[in-house]
């Protein structure tokens, strides 16, 4: 179905076409072989197609700005998986297109590439999956790690996400469903607070008990917290980096930055979708999305794919642009600083300091040779190929609704009071001679 082209006149004629009862002069004969090769079902808001609705190339621009506002992941695969799951019509690269054209997701694009990277440790990917087996983890066996949420200080004014100082994240080590619950103090008992949460959703989502918990040996994850994993049989496994959570560190708080600050939505709705946006991405470890995984496949154990890595990656081509034809934005002095160590790709709206890309698009003026590698004139400086960003067609703006201004409230009408009645008897009579009004002058 994705591989047909549907517009709003086919699905026009279409519905003329079965309402006509199948009348060959309401129709014509690319109708008809449509027709007769899917049967879609007519609906009060359209053609349906097993369950789903049929987007028209009209509609897909709308379908999808309302999306991204809501659960849809930001990636290309996982926008084009998400909304296939969800309706027909869509082709992964006009998804990708729509996606680039967004300002908020240009200005938030991380560094890149500028080397190519050898594989000189790891032959295989996915070397936590060891931690699955028996004698270690366990088939449920879950990742946690603190995350530390951005905050207003001197030198970044802008107010912070939330009343929260960190995140508890939680990531299932077979699927890569991820748990996350806010944390005011980075202590112990805190943490147990949130161990507790865990527990009760993981047994309330799989209906099964966590077998072990993987961890760090930072000081929130010691005293109360490691009694209680120990009250409740979960064994703990201590490692010096829980290098897969913290990946899902970067993704979650990248995506509530796009939403709280990119866009201007609340941070209950930033977090909640972003969550919902990181366990809808398509896992190409397991092949599906984190969130249609069920306890019964995690207990039977989850087949795991792409686990093999070349020595030798296949070398990345530097982009190469047109003079005076393509639109670029560039990277600005504070991302292309060396001393930048702790470098937060989720911080690219808050503070002039952070940016990463240039807020104006400019059109390339001048190209030469230097190396192996172009140069390029943007805005009166130089710049190598891969600090440039292409920007393709019209910019879209995208927003959170503005909250209606309430309505000013009717003052009351002021409460008429009866006047007493004034009883002669009581009215004071002066007996004193009042002079008469002098004006000088006159």
């Amino acid at each position: 179905m994705n591989k047909c082209k549907i517009t709003d006149a086919l699905v026009a004629n279409v519905i003329r076409y079965v309402k006509s009862g199948y009348s060959y002069d309401e129709s014509n004969t690319k109708t008809r072989q449509w027709h007769d090769k899917w049967h879609p079902e007519i609906r009060k808001d359209g053609l349906w197609y097993e369950g789903k609705p049929l987007i028209t190339e009209e509609q897909v621009p709308v379908f999808i700005e309302a999306a991204i506002k809501k659960g849809m992941p930001l990636s290309r695969d996982g926008a084009y998986k998400w909304l296939n799951k969800n309706a027909w019509g869509f082709k992964k690269k006009t998804v990708y297109d729509y996606l680039r054209r967004v300002e908020a997701f240009q200005l938030m694009k991380k560094h890149p590439y500028k080397n190519n990277r050898k594989n000189l440790e790891q032959k295989r990917e996915g070397t936590a999956q060891v931690l699955l087996r028996h004698s270690l983890g366990g088939k449920t066996a879950v990742g946690i790690d603190l995350t530390f949420v951005p905050r207003q200080t001197d030198n970044f004014p802008r107010e912070a996400w939330t009343n929260y100082k960190y995140f508890y994240v939680a990531v299932v080590q077979a699927n890569n469903f991820t748990f996350c619950y806010g944390m005011k103090s980075k202590t112990a008992v805190a943490s147990r607070t949130c161990l507790k949460k865990l527990i009760k959703d993981f047994q309330e989502r799989y209906n099964l008990r966590i077998s072990s918990v993987i961890l760090d040996d930072g000081p929130e994850f010691k005293k109360e917290h490691l009694a209680y994993m120990k009250e409740q049989g979960i064994k703990p496994i201590l490692v010096s980096k829980v290098w897969w959570v913290e990946r899902r560190n970067s993704m979650l708080m990248r995506e509530i930055a796009f939403l709280r600050e990119g866009l201007g939505y609340g941070f209950e709705h930033a977090f909640t979708n972003a969550l919902a946006k990181i366990n809808g991405s398509y896992c190409r470890k397991i092949k599906k999305l984190p969130s249609d995984v069920t306890g019964t496949e995690l207990q039977q154990g989850i087949r795991h794919y792409n686990n093999k890595l070349k020595r030798n990656p296949k070398q990345k081509k530097q982009p190469k642009f047109k003079v005076g034809k393509d639109r670029v934005r560039h990277l600005l002095k504070s991302a292309m600083d060396v001393n930048t160590i702790l470098w937060k790709s989720y911080n690219a709206f808050r503070d002039r300091k952070t940016h990463i890309w240039s807020k104006t698009v400019y059109p390339i003026t001048e190209k030469k040779r230097k190396g192996r590698l172009n140069q390029y004139l943007v805005n009166g400086k130089w710049y190598w190929s891969y600090q440039l960003q292409l920007v393709t067609g019209e910019v879209i703006f995208l927003e959170a609704p503005k909250k209606p201004k309430p309505k000013p409230r009717a003052k009351p009408a002021p409460r008429k009071v009866p006047r007493a009645e004034i009883n002669p008897e009581n009215v004071r009579r002066g007996r004193r001679v009042r002079k008469q009004t002098v004006f000088y002058g006159r």
